[in-house]
């Protein structure tokens, strides 16, 4: 059996993190984990209002949101950043969408991937940061 070897590119300094949004601090985590392995530095929150906070004061590259949770969803989270005239790329991830979610964030401007998916998915839907020179 080869190993697996994960070559890790330090984030630049100019780049901005991306915000983990998900209540389940586990998955958080883990979405992290994968998101330094591909350069990236992160700020996390627990719940909608907690990233509209974190995103207000900090600048950020993407936001990673899971749909389901207390209180306004993922779907929530994307409605108001976008009527708030943010643009940040956005991808909203759940283990099981309900019908119409999908295509509702795609149509704001956002991926939607399953949770089994996201991981494998996240280089291709986040444009690698610039490594400063």
């Amino acid at each position: 059996m080869g190993a697996i070897i994960a070559v890790v590119k330090p984030s630049s300094p100019q780049t901005p993190p991306v915000l983990v949004v998900d209540d389940d601090p586990v998955f958080r985590s883990l979405v992290r984990l994968w998101l330094g392995i591909y350069g990236f530095d992160t700020l996390e929150a627990g719940s909608a209002a907690e990233a509209v906070e974190s995103a207000s004061a900090h600048p950020v590259h993407a936001i990673v949101s899971d749909y389901s949770m207390p209180g306004a969803t993922g779907l929530d989270l994307l409605y108001d950043l976008r009527a708030a005239g943010s643009s940040v790329p956005f991808v909203l991830t759940s283990n099981l969408f309900p019908p119409g979610v999908p295509p509702a964030a795609r149509a704001a401007g956002a991926d939607a991937v399953e949770k089994r998916r996201l991981i494998e998915a996240l280089p291709g839907l986040l444009a690698p940061p610039a490594i400063a020179a």
